[in-house]
Order: structure tokens, then sequence, then C-alpha cells
């Protein structure tokens, strides 16, 4: 079967856009809202263990849907996530919500900082990861320094075969030997942008606030739980210069919130939800006090207004000059910004990096499953297409490593074997069976689209092209990289695909 290339992320959210703003606009309201999708079915292990050696559950957690938007709660205080979507300018609240295919439960301790080793407190299909939250849609002004970073999206991207398109998917480490402890080296896959991450670590122990059920303290299908903990952060890099005080250390704004996991075994989707203060209005809402002044104390009231407020004031020097150079890199364009032009939800990006645990203690922490949301498998280029650049790629990774000290086997063989394979990874490993070969590259072809078969024939030939040249300057489609317009990208698709078959 002919396949087109797929929609990458700016055209998922132009169409989520425009069908919230008719939707609303039909409803007499104008709620805006960002919806990303994660296919169903997608999920795979990734272990991250030296040795390889370690132990979980195979059943590994699967991302289907993320949606945020400004949040008005109808029982603030006592039930937060009863309420409705509001436009930005009239919400002092967001909800952020994740969809999870089957049940996936609370995450429970990782053995951290002399605590407890629990993963399966709650379940025996615990959840662990970040969605990375970018609020000023600038991947150059946030992250995290490496210690933290290696557990982030950019880190783990290319262990699922694939780059996110565009500059962004440039920064993405392509194997664990970009793991270097160098900021500035290239890839800088520490540089994602994020100030903000939804965390689901293991580094405390979370409490329930309400389960229902037959309450014995596991996750069950069909319940509904509240957990608090610090599952929500700021970017941790900038904390010895921040002025922030009430949080589990100095100059870390990570609150203690509450998430509901709830599970719905109509469709056997668990949803894990978070409603959290955009100002200081909804921060007394919640606590249902008066509203509080931003004095920088996570302890009470606290919102993203009072954490940008202090991302500004710290980039702008308050807590004395930045000494690190790379922190300063990384928060230098917060300077002299206006805290209120960040507080519309529907205009942050986010990235996602799930998984679970070892069920015992391991060389490593998580063993990742799903990535989100503008991945393509087998994008080696990021250019968001499947084609003959992608596959050389492949072929001279092959090659140029082949008996090379980067391959285990150390045989000139047409096969790279990966020392040490899943603490170490490579891009191109598509089966993520950690040996380099034919096998990906036959499943490459596999995933292959046949881009310019317009005529769907199976094969890319002059009636292809008469076509896209009938249509050169105007929509059609022929555009086949999906930019609104047949021109000379689409041409040069075309034309390196020219002559390929289905299959």
């Amino acid at each position: 079967m002919t396949r087109r290339p797929g929609d990458h992320l700016g055209a998922v959210r132009a169409l989520t856009a425009a069908l919230t703003l008719f939707i609303a606009g039909a409803a007499g309201a104008s709620p805006r809202a960002l919806t990303l999708s994660d296919p169903l079915g997608d999920a795979a292990p990734r272990p991250t263990d030296s040795g390889g050696a370690g132990v979980f559950n195979n059943d590994v957690p699967d991302l289907l849907s993320v949606r945020i938007a400004g949040w008005e709660s109808f029982s603030p205080t006592t039930d937060p996530y009863n309420g409705h979507e509001e436009p930005a300018s009239e919400a002092h609240l967001f909800r952020l919500r994740l969809t999870f295919d089957g049940l996936v439960n609370p995450p429970g301790p990782l053995g951290l900082s002399m605590g407890p080793f629990n993963p399966t407190q709650f379940g025996d299909r615990p959840l662990y990861g970040v969605l990375e939250l970018d609020v000023d849609e600038h991947a150059n002004s946030g992250g995290e320094l490496e210690a933290v970073a290696v557990s982030r999206f950019l880190a783990n991207v290319a262990r699922f075969g694939g780059l996110p398109g565009g500059s962004f998917g440039e920064r993405a480490a392509q194997s664990a030997d970009d793991y270097d402890g160098n900021y500035f080296s290239q890839p800088q896959f520490e540089r994602s942008g994020a100030e903000f991450s939804l965390i689901m670590c293991g580094c405390f122990q979370p409490a329930i606030v309400s389960e229902d059920g037959d309450m014995d303290g596991v996750f069950d299908a069909g319940e509904t739980w509240v957990v608090e903990g610090r599952f929500f952060e700021r970017m941790q890099a900038i904390r010895q210069w921040s002025g922030v005080g009430g949080g589990s250390d100095l100059g870390l704004y990570d609150p203690v919130v509450r998430l509901r996991f709830k599970h719905d075994t109509g469709v056997d989707q668990t949803t894990v939800t978070l409603v959290y203060p955009l100002d200081m209005r909804g921060a007394a809402d919640l606590a249902g006090e008066p509203q509080q002044l931003s004095d920088y104390d996570v302890s009470n009231h606290n919102s993203i207004e009072e954490a940008i407020d202090d991302l500004i004031e710290t980039a702008e020097g308050a807590g004395g000059p930045i000494q690190n150079p790379a922190v300063e890199n990384m928060i230098e364009q917060w300077e002299g910004e206006n805290t209120q032009d960040f507080l519309d939800p529907a205009d942050w990006d986010m990235h996602a990096l799930f998984g679970t645990a070892y069920t015992s203690p391991a060389a490593s922490l998580y063993v990742w499953s799903d990535v989100g949301f503008d991945v393509t498998r087998g994008d080696f280029t990021t250019d968001t297409l499947l084609d003959n650049a992608d596959r050389s790629a492949l072929i001279n990774e092959i090659t140029s490593r082949d008996g090379t000290a980067s391959d285990a086997d150390g045989v000139v063989n047409g096969v790279v074997v990966i020392p040490d394979h899943a603490a170490n990874f490579s891009l191109y490993d598509l089966d993520a069976d950690g040996v380099l070969g034919q096998a990906d590259i036959d499943l490459f072809d596999e995933l292959t689209p046949l881009y310019g078969d317009l005529n769907g024939d199976c094969v890319v030939d002059t009636a292809d092209l008469g076509i896209l040249l009938g249509q050169f300057g105007a929509a059609g489609s022929a555009d086949i990289n999906n930019d609104g317009v047949v021109d000379t990208a689409d041409l040069g698709i075309l034309l390196g695909m020219f002559g390929g078959v289905c299959g």
C-alpha cells in the first residue's frame, strides 16, 4: 500500500488549533487547547542498564495523548479535576491530562536519597518518565545540565530509532558517546528549551490522598486515585542562583502537587491529570485562601507566574552573576521578558519520554518505552521524511564502524555489535537488538513510504513527474512534503526516489 509522509508536529498543532477554534466559535466561547497524539501499540522496552541483566515487566507503558488547556474548576479546593476548559485570557489554572493504554500505576520510590526501593508499591506496571514543557517555544532558553538531562527526551529519543524533525532533532544524542559531560559539545542534548517538567522519577515517596475500589493500596482497574508528591518542577539547572525557597532543596521550584490516576475499564485506558495554577489567583483558588503576592516560597502559594518571575530575575542577575557558562547560556534569553506573555498553555511545546523501572535494583533506573510526539522512526536526517538520504546514512554507519574499536566483534563482516548494549545505544539500531546490520536495512525498507508515487501504481516514474509538473506552483496531491505548495522541494524528493518501487 502506498503511504504518504505523516504530518509533523507543526501541522498537527495547526489542525488542532483550527478545529478547536471552529468548535469553540460555534459554541460561543473561545478556549484554546493543545492536544498531541501518539500511536497505539508503538511502545517497546528500551533498557538502559549496563550488562543488560536487569529484570522488568515487559508490559510497558504506551502513551496515547497529552492535552493541555486553561482550566476553571467547579470546586477547586475539593475536586479541581471537575470543571471546564477556559481561554487563557480568563484562566487562572491549567489542566494537563496524559492518556496511556491499559492500566498504569503510580510510581513507587527507587531507593534514591537513602529511601526505600519499592517501584511496584502501587502495582506491577509503574509509570516513570517526564513530560517536558517549553513555555516560550524557544529551544535555546531552557534545559538541564547533563546529570539531569541524561534522563530526559533529547538524551534518549534515539533509542527508538528516529529523531524529531528540524534543528531540534539535530540536538538529540545519537549514542551514549554523546554523554561527554561537555555542555557546549555537539549535539547539545542538554539544551531542550524546557523550563518545566511533569516528572515521575521515583525520587520521593508519593502519598495517597484518596483512593476508591478495594482500598488495598494497589491501583487496580476501574479505580480513581489522587496521589501527592513533587511531580512538577521548574528546570533544576538554575538552582544555585535562584531566590526560591521551600522546595526539596534551596533554589528548586518543585512544589508538592496532586495527580489524579483514573482507569476507565470501558476503553482500558489510564488518564493522569494535573491541575496547577497559572498565576497567584489560581494558587489562592486551589488553596481556598486569600490571594498572596509572589514571595518565591514554594511551600505556600506557588504558580507558573511566580516561577517565571524568579527565572527572569535569575537571568538578570538578581541572585548574583551566574558563574557557570552553561547555565548562563541556557537562560540568558529570559532577560527582560514579560511573564504574562507565557501563560497560555496552548502555546507551550511538549516532549514526552515514558517507561517503567527495574523490579530490583539494577545498574540503571529506567526502562524507556515510548516517546512523543514528532518522532519518525528511521528518520536519521531530521527532515521528517524516510528517503535515500536516511538509507545511505544507515549503510554508512555500518560500513564506517564495521571492524573498528566501536564494533564489539572486531571483525569486518557487515555487522556492528554495539558494546554493552542497553547502557550504550545507537540511533541506527532500528530493531534495538544491539546489532547494526542487514536486518536494520531490511526494516528500514519496510518502513519507507514510496514518496513520489503520485498515481499509486507502485513505481516512481515519468507519469508521476508529469503529475508534479502539472501542479507546480500550486497546492495539490504532489505536495510531497506537505508544506502547502508543489515546488522544487517536492521535485527533489521525487527525483531522489525515481525508479523506486513498492515492497
